[in-house]
């Protein structure tokens, strides 16, 4: 599920059954003799719990692919390698940033002759195809984790702004 914004969240189904939990009176503020704020609670407990999951999942694919690594190319530990947090960190770059890094590092030769190239491409891109949606998928369980929290708290669009960090807005709401 891709939010853009916060109005946009409020008008889904999951927006219009936080708002049948969280009533508002006429004035904005809670009613709180029919709110059912628990259950929000627990929502937002099981959307941790996969957070807590998935954040588990991540190290395990990434140690896969450095595993493969360390044996079939650098023939040793990442941690005698110079940029040895950029290659930890080879899912947030591409490919050809990597392959940079090998080179000069002298595990791989300039040009990388092509077969070498074909098999770190390889496992790269499998371990990509997993991380990719992983990541993808915690991205999207913070954001929806956010606009709960938000509706919880009951913040106007404008507020959200303001937290998410919108610099124009936030000149444009103190001036």
């Amino acid at each position: 599920m891709t939010i853009q914004s916060y109005a946009d969240f409020l008008k889904t189904d999951l927006g219009q059954w936080l708002d049948e939990r969280l009533p508002q009176k006429p004035d904005g503020k809670p009613d709180i003799e029919r709110e059912q704020s628990d259950v929000v609670h627990d929502l937002l407990a099981h959307l941790a719990e996969q957070m807590i999951e998935m954040n588990k999942q991540k190290p395990a694919l990434v140690k896969g692919f450095l595993g493969w690594l360390e044996a079939e190319i650098l023939k040793g530990s990442v941690e005698v390698q110079k940029n040895k947090t950029k290659i930890k960190a080879f899912h947030e770059a591409d490919f050809e940033a990597l392959l940079e890094i090998l080179k000069k590092n002298k595990v791989v030769p300039s040009p990388c002759p092509s077969r070498i190239r074909a098999a770190i491409q390889k496992e790269f891109n499998a371990a990509m195809e997993k991380l990719n949606p992983l990541k993808a998928q915690i991205a999207a369980t913070d954001r929806l984790i956010d606009l709960v929290v938000y509706r919880l708290y009951g913040l106007t669009e404008r507020e959200v702004t303001v937290v998410e960090g919108n610099e124009e807005e936030k000149r444009r709401i103190i001036s």
